[in-house]
């Protein structure tokens, strides 16, 4: 089968997005599907092209890993207020429309949603290929923001939330990232039969237990003994970092118990801010890592933080 997938993340960029796809069309190919993948060019999470792209270029091709991947500018910031998130968001939706005029003919079109925009590229261009719509949910849009991020709803979300509906009617099959999320589509009048649950996977010869990396305990100031606590993940508007901070700053007597923050995102800036004001010599920021470094934190962490707001 030939099957396009319309994802605005994708890798090299980092985070729970571009991995599920990433990993997902990858695992496809293997299995002797052609994949092709509309995404943006890499920003995520800084709101800066990575590198090695150019973002003055619309559209640009690559092959990742057997996988067909089509790059199409968006606009990024690292500005993180609504109107630059929605002028990123809508951008995206725009020129994957116009890329996916020039994919050969489709088996399936696979959109992943959020930003819901995303899926609403998806299902257009389903109809341009007509070839079955499947709505990939990770993120329930648009309850995620007013939920999440504690936003009073205005009418534009009542807009959002008719093209949820739209999506959901349309596609032929809907794959949920948790059973949460398959409980909650289903509770708006989904039929269960056209409901799938397909969790995140692990690279499992990467994440993998194994004796603590000593050069990194030493580069850390971590003693042997200590209580690690560790979070990683985005530091952006869904998560709740004062929970960090707070219970950080409940332990900041106690020599042997550390936090260690791992990530960037719309609200690093704040959280490096606020642990230097609040004076905590017991947390420590660490930017993005690959997954390799990450592991190596990971084995070193005795407990894990979810500091995840969204309740959908």
């Amino acid at each position: 089968m030939h099957i396009l997938f319309i994802s605005q993340y994708y890798t090299p960029e980092i985070g729970a997005a571009a991995d599920r796809i990433s990993g997902l069309s990858q695992n496809l190919s293997t299995f002797g599907h052609k994949i092709t993948v509309i995404t943006g060019f890499p920003n995520y999470p800084q709101g800066k092209v990575y590198a090695g792209y150019k973002k003055k270029q619309l559209f640009a091709k690559e092959r990742i890993n057997g996988v067909n991947v089509i790059r199409v500018w968006l606009f990024t910031t690292t500005k993180t207020g609504a109107s630059a998130r929605l002028l990123n968001y809508l951008s995206f939706m725009l020129f994957s429309i116009m890329a996916g005029f020039w994919v050969c003919k489709v088996d399936y079109v696979i959109a992943t949603s959020g930003p819901i925009f995303a899926g609403l590229s998806g299902y257009v261009l389903s109809i341009v290929k007509r070839a079955p719509f499947i709505f990939d949910v990770r993120d329930i849009w648009p309850e995620r923001i007013y939920v999440g991020a504690n936003i009073k709803k205005v009418w534009g979300f009542s807009v959002l939330e008719k093209l949820e509906r739209l999506l959901y009617r349309k596609a032929v099959k809907i794959i949920a990232v948790t059973c949460g999320v398959k409980d909650n589509i289903a509770s708006k009048g989904v039929p269960q039969e056209k409901l799938a649950v397909i969790t995140n996977g692990v690279d499992t010869e990467i994440f993998t237990p194994r004796p603590i990396n000593q050069a990194l305990t030493d580069k850390l100031n971590i003693k042997r003994g200590t209580f690690v606590i560790i979070y990683a993940g985005t530091l952006g508007l869904f998560q709740d970092l004062n929970l960090m901070l707070k219970c950080a700053e409940r332990f900041k007597d106690y020599a042997d118990i550390r936090f260690l923050g791992i990530g960037g995102g719309a609200k690093c800036t704040e959280f490096i801010a606020e642990i230097d004001e609040l004076k905590l010599k017991n947390i420590l920021h660490i930017p993005p890592v690959s997954p390799t470094e990450l592991c190596d934190y990971i084995n070193l962490a005795d407990i894990g933080i979810n500091a995840n707001t969204d309740h959908v």
